[in-house]
């Protein structure tokens, strides 16, 4: 035991700049805590179901002024311990764009956060991950489960809503006027999209 706690004290943690400079290797990184985390590439489903609901965002936000919808932008959650997440859908209302900055990661967390569940995703890092998407101004985490097909809407101090195939996620605080069937994310993934 205190060789591992002489290990962890000695480990050196990386900065958000020296992640910003981490050459393209063609995977996708994620800093969390100052450690640097390898995500697999995303299976089919994930892919598609991550498609679909970005899909639904990027033309209603802009013709409604609300902002902007991105598909895995970057941001900069804390700087010490420096974590940078790459949500697989996300949206940003127009005040806060103007506040960010032009080069780099976008600061703080997005408005509404979207992310689908890999097979080698693990309930303690999807808890983390949704715990300091809160922590850093989210004001929705959206967790899709392909497995059970099923939604789940995390806020702040509160307890998850969770929506299935009958149900319409909306998010009316944060993005008034949208909305989208559960059953649309869904369906059907096990056969080939037309």
């Amino acid at each position: 035991m205190r060789y591992l706690e002489v290990a962890m004290a000695t480990a050196t943690l990386m900065t958000v700049e020296e992640f910003a400079a981490l050459p393209e290797d063609g995977l996708m990184h994620e800093l969390v805590e100052g450690e640097l985390l390898t995500i697999p590439p995303p299976h089919s489903i994930h892919a598609r179901i991550a498609n679909r609901i970005f899909a639904s965002l990027p033309l209603f936000v802009l013709q409604s002024g609300l902002g902007e919808a991105f598909a895995e932008a970057g941001y900069q959650l804390e700087d010490d311990p420096a974590t940078v997440r790459q949500p697989d859908v996300s949206f940003l209302p127009a005040e806060r764009l103007a506040q960010q900055p032009q080069d780099g990661y976008f600061r703080g967390s997005a408005d509404l956060v979207f992310e689908i569940v890999s097979p080698s995703d693990k309930a303690a890092d999807l808890d983390l991950k949704t715990r300091q998407y809160l922590a850093a101004g989210s004001k929705a985490v959206v967790i899709a489960y392909p497995r059970t097909r099923s939604v789940w809407v995390h806020r702040l101090d509160r307890s998850p809503e969770v929506l299935t195939a009958d149900r319409t996620l909306e998010v009316r605080d944060v993005l008034p006027g949208w909305s989208l069937p559960v059953q649309q994310i869904f369906a059907p993934l096990d056969a080939p999209e037309a």
